[in-house]
């Protein structure tokens, strides 16, 4: 298992409706646009994703390979962001996940 570090309190150098916006984006292209690559260029070589289905990894790779794996699945998959809150260096997000699997057609939400 990793050495999983709290990380300290950051000075991102964006307002908190950039941080929003940030977010924001990243939802649309990594989930609705179906881009994993965005997880290379937003995610840091530290980042933890505590739902990886192959168990705890760290770096921007493992959500990239997850995410490809979600899109194969449910080749519809679409993200809405229903509630967005920022406050000092922290986004937090409620969103509704859709999608239809591929081999059964089983919807999700």
């Amino acid at each position: 298992m990793p050495d999983i570090k709290i990380p300290v309190k950051a000075a991102p150098g964006l307002t908190l409706q950039e941080m929003k916006q940030f977010v924001r984006d990243h939802f649309e292209e990594f989930v609705n646009q179906q881009k994993s690559e965005v997880a290379l260029k937003n995610f840091s070589s530290d980042f933890l994703d505590h739902d990886e289905v192959t168990g705890v990894e760290v770096g921007p790779e493992a959500a990239k390979k997850m995410m490809e794996a979600a899109y194969k699945r449910w080749p519809d998959l679409k993200v809405a962001i229903e509630d967005i809150l920022a406050e000092e260096d922290k986004v937090v997000v409620r969103n509704s996940w859709t999608g239809s699997e591929a081999a059964t057609g089983e919807k999700i939400e």
